[in-house]
């Protein structure tokens, strides 16, 4: 499995209402992504959880996901490969 990493999806637990150092017992930490803008191919889902500076679990490559090619953005935009991995949504302006 070749390549790198494509984006980092971090979220400080500190700070928002949950603290590491609180879970004592087992639980489950959720993760939601309400876009995954990239292009179609296969890619591999990595986690690590770290507090400060300390590793506290991880799994590299733990899922395969692979991504179809469809209209981008509910548009009937459909991405080339020469437009990039990472496709963003946004607009242009002129001002």
């Amino acid at each position: 499995m070749a390549g790198g990493t494509i984006f980092c999806f971090r979220n400080f637990l500190y700070g928002r209402g949950y603290s590491v150092n609180e879970m004592k017992e087992s639980r489950i930490i959720e993760c939601t992504m309400f876009n995954f803008p990239v292009a179609p191919g296969e890619y591999f889902l990595s986690y690590f959880l770290i507090h400060g500076c300390e590793f506290i679990d991880g799994l590299h490559n733990v899922e395969r996901l692979y991504v179809r090619l469809g209209p981008l953005f509910g548009k009937n935009i459909y991405p080339q490969p020469e437009d990039g991995t990472v496709l963003l949504d946004g607009e242009w302006k002129l001002c």
